[in-house]
């Protein structure tokens, strides 16, 4: 019984943390709309070479970009007025709990005992975060920086719903 609860509990908590973290920083002032083209630097493929982040969601996530980048009035060209730099970083995360004497204590015997609270491993998981920089091509300078961090999945499809999720957020946050 102890572990259905458990399990109910953990459904909640991966359930919730379905949305994205937002951070971005303007290191100058400027006006996006001040800005007319866009590239991006040269991508280094060969850290995404494990399945499920892998060229093909790469490739997805700057289609994403470029469709958010022409909503607010940028178009890509070869000589651009900003170089974008895109930062992807996967990392395996451990879910614990901590031991609670109420449930976790099994105790038989003499009163001869001490018990220590300890954090128990119940899960792995992928945190995944994109970092997006904009450079100013006439400074040389990064003008703006955004972050979305997120809970990956193992499923193609709800990966990109989450790439989705966070270029919106990004993007947005860009445009105010």
């Amino acid at each position: 019984m102890k572990n259905n609860y458990l399990l109910i509990a953990l459904s909640i908590i991966f359930y919730n943390c379905g949305s994205v973290h937002i951070t971005s920083d303007s290191l100058v002032q400027f006006d996006i709309a001040d800005y007319k083209t866009y590239n991006y630097f040269t991508i280094d493929y060969s850290h995404y070479d494990s399945l499920p982040y892998n060229k093909s969601n790469i490739s997805y996530l700057k289609n994403e970009i470029d469709h958010a980048l022409k909503k607010i009035g940028l178009s890509v060209s070869e000589k651009p007025d900003l170089l974008l730099n895109i930062g992807v970083v996967v990392q395996q995360r451990t879910q614990t709990r901590e031991t609670d004497p109420r449930y976790d204590m099994n105790y038989a015997g003499q009163r001869n005992y001490h018990w220590e609270r300890e954090d128990l491993i119940v899960g792995y998981y992928d945190e995944g975060a994109l970092t997006i920089d904009l450079v100013d091509t006439k400074m040389n300078a990064l003008i703006w920086q955004g972050t979305a961090i997120g809970i990956l999945s193992n499923n193609e499809k709800k990966i990109r719903q989450r790439i989705d999720d966070a270029v919106d957020k990004l993007f947005l946050d860009l445009s105010k």
